[in-house]
């Protein structure tokens, strides 16, 4: 450091050059602060003259409003014009100081106008090389871990210049947040790493990178990798190959070197170590299953330990390897039989196969429960387990149970029913409680252990209950009724905020919590700090936080993923604290998840030049998936206009591309033509968009990408890896398309090689692929493995893509039933995939020269049909209340299914024993998509069970859950369980109810409760009651406190049941509330509307700014009566984002003019000449249930 200190010095005008560079930034920033406070001046003045125009109007409203003063609108006030805490008056001032000692000292605290971030920034390579040879390691160290989360480019810059960040970067945690770097910052790192000689690369620097850098590991590193350091790092490299973020280069050179390698002579602990980075059905059918089973189950669990958690690891993935495995294991076990010592080993493998569970001997598995116990069970698994479990002579009652028993069933407890669990002694609970608080019970399961200890007797237990208890009762306290928790006294709760925190409570019990704690009506600003509890904070409540709050608990709160209307208000309240008018992208790197709540309008106030585009969207990055379309336009709109795209190119390197690639993949295909990409940047820009979810582009954009990327490794292909197999080089080319594969057209598809296709059925079957894409899939795996539909392992990847096959299952194929069953459960993801793109305005896509849509759901149901047909045939043979010869359905096989058992046959649910019915009924009645026939029939079967609906318990009617909705409103309204709004909210919240349901079961609710009249009911309540805020009736509405409905709106504008009376009625409320000025309120507030807008008049519509319509999603736009879409005047129209724009629906479009028609036509990327109901992905039922759930 001396020597280049000396050196900087020494040069001829190095030292003076810095020094004068120093001096200009300074200057250059003083008079940007200084513009910026003139724009701000500007800006108030403009305020003070909107808020003049339009005082009167808002004082008249405000006249008639009955209520105290905390009841007065707060999310739409315009900003104080005094709020002279808020403006800049304060004077520039030095950023670098000189102390005593001689040594630069950074000054961190650099708050007003300019920082630390802006100059350094400026500074060219030789001026950060000088200022690094000055500063001391305090100083490092600070500019190590602040730019580490800023800018990369100074990151890059501090790194080049000598500074050796590694050590100050590997001294966190492991905190994602605190440690884990963005891959444009790891690639900084990476860049140095490539700079050392193979021979001066350690043990200690691979761990570094490993550390570090791992997401852009690459092929290259592994070349360059010694024989002895890549054994050493076995684990960790298939670790990283198998991650979500893994490089797909990394994945194939992975493979490639392996292939180099004798796998039978590796030992178990070497197999074990290669971990699922062996995702190719080869390398995996060429493991050992003996050597799999006969590892030790202790030194596996240790090298976890030392590991750390896989988190991730693609689920996925995971369950395909285990899968293969698990299916090796079965052979294995079939041929030489299972020995005891092996079951805890087998079981990590098999315990989602129920074949394989149910010929365990009990009394062998009861002797290997210490090696099963912690195995991570759904509760389907651990149902199975146990059943097999306590089928063993030796396996006590239930009932005398001991602590000790319960600690050393374990996790296998989750698997008890609530008929299991009530038979548990109180002794035995209070015995074992500080063990199994911990277990992932459902709420049923909690509240039913809360019962048999005596916590729900009486009032009495919840008025005396104490911090420690609380503490104590860990994840159980989640099955605590709302009623009790409001018995229990405010301190206690409000001092156990941060471990409730932590428990996944349900909506309805964390609004009970969040008014139990309010001091003079306000919440405490330490929820801005809570994760779980954020989400359900009103923006009413948000915005009654001051500045000092805000500011203060920026750091906890930047954490949080808030909705995008609470991010929006967070993000406008924050702006306020500053002490500038305007943000920089340095402001990004504090705000964190708060960003996400910037208007466009905001992003292009911040943007002044080229460089401000790429430092965007890098702050941005891990917020892509929630980015709004708007956002990305604006981004995209900047880059154009500030690179003059329209008369040169720009060159693309693999720094910006890792910046901003999740950007620039949605420019128009004219624009991205003058992209000129490094090879470098090409192989950065691929892995990047590899990983962009898909539902927010036009098809024909992905199609456009896939093409382009296919073309980048056409250009790069040849120097990556020349010696690799063909099959190897085509499947990594499969596998660096990732989410833009939906973009390969069928002869594309015809023209992949077979097993490319196989090795990436994890990620071809979650996409919303067309039926021709599909079966042209399909096609190349029947032309490389010969029947393969007895091959489990391909089987079960295939998922979903199986119901377009015309005979997709064979007769006589043994060992069928775990791979159907899980191809069932994943049906679910391609129907979330397909529910993105239509909410986000792709509805239109449809295709309907489809000559069989209405075929889909009979393609489901054959899968379903086929699964519960085996699974019946195969565990009724050991069932005992199974009648021989017939399909009796069990809890067993029901639960199996997940959401697909809404598919199941009615006939079967009909004959389903009630007494199965009861044991899983919390699990049947949380199915949302149940048919309204099947609803009739499971109801009449509670009442066959429960007797009269009038004598059904609170516990009974949470558990029948969606069932509700199979009543009658007569026999809603003699509910008498429907006493808390947690059972309210469990019932409501599957949306299946009618208008006469709901308003029976709100106004049984308001009985039970001796509330007399609306304004009764508190926000806390009100929030809390799901679809059942449509229950009111219209002329009700205007009743409701003001409080009660600001700090509700989420929740009613998110309800889809009510009827556009009552949605006009909140639309009177709200302009009661806020004001008929339509246009002043708050944008944050006019998102969390939501479906309520569509009942706004024409005359409010037109009074809608660019702000406010910025935050309304594609999926409400949709649902915006055509009238209203055509009351919106040309500016609003070209205001819209593309996204907006594509989700104007062919009723919408054709009632507008042509002037308004050539607008939207304009933005949008769809044809609006088709209409939505045509779908050429062929979902023809699931769309219309899709779009009748979003335009209901």
């Amino acid at each position: 450091k001396k020597t280049k200190a000396l050196q900087c010095l020494n040069t001829p005008n190095q030292f003076k050059h810095f020094m004068h560079r120093v001096h200009e930034i300074l200057k250059e920033l003083v008079e940007e602060f200084q513009d910026d406070l003139s724009d701000s001046k500007e800006k108030e003045t403009e305020d003070k003259l909107d808020s003049r125009e339009t005082n009167k109007d808002n004082d008249d409203n405000d006249n008639n409003s009955t209520e105290d003063s905390r009841d007065t609108d707060t999310t739409t006030a315009a900003p104080d014009s005094n709020q002279d805490s808020r403006e800049n008056n304060t004077k520039s001032q030095e950023v670098l100081n000189t102390n005593t000692g001689g040594t630069l000292r950074v000054r961190r605290d650099a708050d007003d106008g300019f920082n630390l971030d802006e100059i350094l920034d400026r500074l060219e390579d030789d001026d950060t090389e000088c200022l690094a040879a000055f500063v001391s390691k305090g100083d490092e160290r600070f500019l190590c871990r602040h730019f580490a989360h800023g800018s990369s480019g100074v990151f890059g810059r501090i790194l080049a210049a000598g500074v050796d960040c590694d050590d100050y970067l590997v001294e966190g945690d492991g905190d994602d947040d605190d440690d884990h770097l963005d891959e444009s910052h790891q690639m900084a790192i990476l860049k140095l790493f490539k700079e050392k000689e193979s021979k001066e690369i350690g043990e200690e620097d691979i761990q570094k990178l490993l550390r570090l850098a791992p997401d852009v590991i690459d092929d290259d590193v592994l070349e360059d990798m010694s024989e002895e350091l890549f054994k050493q790092n076995l684990h960790r490299l298939g670790r990283l190959a198998a991650g979500q973020n893994a490089n797909p280069r990394l994945r194939y050179a992975l493979r490639e070197r392996l292939d180099d390698l004798d796998l039978s002579n590796l030992s178990p602990t070497e197999l074990r170590n290669i971990g699922p980075g062996l995702l190719t059905l080869s390398l995996l059918l060429d493991l050992d299953a003996d050597d799999i089973l006969d590892t030790d189950d202790s030194k596996e669990q240790s090298a976890k330990e030392v590991e750390g958690s896989d988190d991730d690891i693609s689920d996925d993935e995971e369950d395909d390897v285990k899968l293969v495995i698990g299916l090796q294991l079965k052979e294995v076990i079939k041929a030489s039989g299972l020995q005891k010592h092996q079951i805890g080993r087998a079981m990590r493998y098999l315990h989602h196969d129920l074949d394989f569970v149910h010929h365990v001997e009990p009394d062998d598995l009861l002797d290997a429960l210490d090696d099963v116990k912690d195995i991570e069970y759904d509760f389907d698994d651990a149902r199975s387990v146990l059943y097999r479990l306590s089928q063993s002579p030796r396996f006590p009652p239930i009932s005398t149970l001991n602590g000790r028993n319960l600690t050393h069933i374990g996790k296998l407890m989750r698997g008890m029913d609530v008929a299991l669990l009530a038979e548990i002694n109180k002794k035995a609970l209070e015995d074992a409680l500080d063990d199994i608080s911990d277990i992932d019970f459902d709420d049923f399961q909690a509240h039913q252990l809360l019962e048999n200890m005596g916590y729900t007797d009486d009032d009495q237990n919840f008025e005396n209950f104490d911090v420690p208890q609380v503490k104590r009762l860990g994840r159980l306290f989640r099955g605590m009724p709302a009623e009790g928790v409001l018995m229990m006294k405010q301190d206690v709760i409000e001092e156990a905020l941060d471990d409730l925190d932590d428990i996944d409570l349900n909506d309805a019990l964390k609004n009970v919590i969040m008014d139990k704690v309010r001091h003079n009506d306000k919440i405490s600003a330490k929820f801005l700090g809570l994760k779980n509890f954020a989400e359900v904070i009103s923006l009413d409540d948000l915005d009654d936080f001051d500045d000092d709050d805000i500011r203060l608990h920026l750091n906890v709160t930047s954490r949080i993923h808030w909705r995008l209307p609470q991010a929006a208000l967070l993000a406008q309240r924050y702006k306020l604290t500053k002490r500038v008018g305007r943000l920089r992208p340095s402001d990004l790197t504090q705000m964190r998840q708060v960003a996400l709540g910037l208007l466009p309008d905001d992003l292009d106030d911040i943007i002044k030049k080229p460089d401000d585009v790429f430092d965007i969207a890098e702050e941005l990055k891990d917020l892509h998936d929630d980015l709004t379309s708007g956002q990305i336009d604006e981004l995209l709109e900047n880059f154009h206009e500030l690179n003059d795209l329209d008369n040169k190119k720009v060159v693309i390197d693999d720094v910006t591309a890792m910046q901003g690639a999740h950007v620039l993949a949605y420019l128009s295909k004219d624009v991205f033509e003058k992209l000129e990409f490094t090879n470098a940047g090409k192989l950065a820009f691929i892995s990047q968009v590899a990983k962009m979810p898909t539902h927010k582009m036009s098809r024909e954009h992905v199609q456009f990408l896939a093409k382009k990327i296919l073309e980048m490794l056409d250009d790069t292909d040849s120097a990556e890896s020349p010696n690799a197999k063909s099959v190897n080089r085509e499947s990594r080319r499969l596998r660096s398309l990732g989410q833009m594969t939906l973009g390969l057209t069928p002869s594309q598809i015809g023209g992949l090689n077979g097993m490319a296709v196989i090795d990436n059925l994890d990620i071809l079957r979650n996409l919303a692929l067309a039926k021709e894409q599909t079966k042209a899939y399909l096609e190349k795996i029947e032309d490389t493995v010969e029947n393969w539909r007895c091959d489990i392992s391909i089987l079960a990847r295939v998922g979903p893509l199986l119901q377009h096959h015309d005979d997709p299952f064979s007769d006589d194929c043994d060992g069928q039933l775990g791979a159907l069953l899980g191809v069932v459960k994943s049906l679910e993801k391609v129907r979330e995939t397909l529910r993105e793109r239509i909410e986000e305005g792709f509805a239109k896509e449809i295709d309907d020269d489809d000559d069989d849509d209405d075929t889909d759901d009979i393609r489901e149901k054959r899968l379903v049909a086929a699964a519960v047909s085996l699974a019946t045939q195969k565990l009724n043979v050991r069932n005992r209340r199974a009648v021989p010869g017939n399909r009796t359905l069990t809890c067993e096989i029901l639960l199996r299914l997940g959401n697909a058992a809404r598919l199941v046959e009615p006939q079967l649910l009909k004959t389903m024993p009630n007494e199965e019915l009861k044991r899983c009924l919390p699990q049947v009645g949380a199915v949302s998509g149940w048919p309204q026939e099947v609803l009739t029939t499971l109801a009449e079967k509670l009442k066959q069970i429960y007797s009269d609906v009038s004598t059904w318990s609170a516990k009974t009617v949470a558990a029948a859950g969606s069932i509700i909705a199979g009543l009658s409103p007569t026999e809603i309204q003699l509910l008498n369980g429907l006493n808390g709004v947690d059972v309210m909210y469990n019932i409501g919240k599957h949306r299946k109810l009618s208008t006469d349901q709901l308003k029976a079961g709100f106004k049984r609710w308001m009985q039970l409760n001796k509330k007399n009249d609306i304004p009764d009911i508190t926000a806390g309540e009100l929030s809390s009651l799901s679809e059942f805020v449509c229950g009111l009736e219209a002329s009700d509405i205007s009743k409701l406190r003001d409080v009660t409905f600001k700090r509700s709106l989420n929740t009613i504008g998110q309800s889809t049941s009510c009827t556009h009376e009552q949605r006009q009625a909140y639309i009177n409320k709200a302009l009661s509330v806020y004001g008929s000025q339509v246009g002043q309120w708050n944008p944050a507030m006019v998102a969390d509307m939501g479906y309520l807008l569509g009942a706004l008049s024409g005359d409010h519509i037109k009074m809608l700014s660019s702000k406010q319509l910025a935050l309304i999603s594609p999926k409400i736009i949709q649902t915006i009566p055509k009238d209203g879409v055509a009351a919106m005047t040309t500016a609003q129209l070209l205001a819209f984002s593309t996204n907006q724009a594509n989700a104007v629906t062919h009723a919408q479009y054709e009632a507008l003019t042509s002037e308004q028609k050539k607008v939207v036509g304009s933005k949008a990327t769809l044809d609006f000449t088709k209409k939505e109901k045509d779908f050429q992905w062929g979902f023809m039922s699931l769309i219309t249930v899709l779009l009748a759930s979003i335009l209901m």
